[in-house]
């Protein structure tokens, strides 16, 4: 997270393409917080509370808002761009597609 964070901080043209990538990343990161909280409320005798705790956790909070900020300030870019992709991605397929149909006689 650290490595795409510095990345795409030096490169927000890459996050476009890196869009999907990045939500899976801040989605994992918010399932490990979520975890950790609720967890550490419930340490059971055979556990120790050093067995629940992260001792990276305020980085990876860090780290979540720094990739949020960068997803917020570029929100309008990535569906054009995604929109723009999906079309020329999608036209060029289908034209293989029907000469794929046309010359099977289909």
């Amino acid at each position: 997270m650290r490595e795409l964070e510095a990345l795409l901080s030096d490169q927000p043209g890459l996050l476009c393409p890196k869009a999907v990538c990045v939500f899976v990343v801040l989605s994992l990161c918010c399932d490990e917080v979520n975890w950790l909280v609720r967890h550490a409320e419930h340490v059971t005798k055979t556990k120790t509370p050093e067995d629940y705790a992260d001792s990276h956790i305020t980085e990876l909070l860090f780290l979540m808002e720094q990739l949020r900020i960068l997803v917020h300030r570029h929100g309008p870019v990535i569906p054009r761009y995604h929109v723009q992709y999906l079309a020329r991605f999608d036209a060029l397929l289908l034209s293989d597609i029907i000469q794929v149909c046309q010359g099977e006689g289909l």
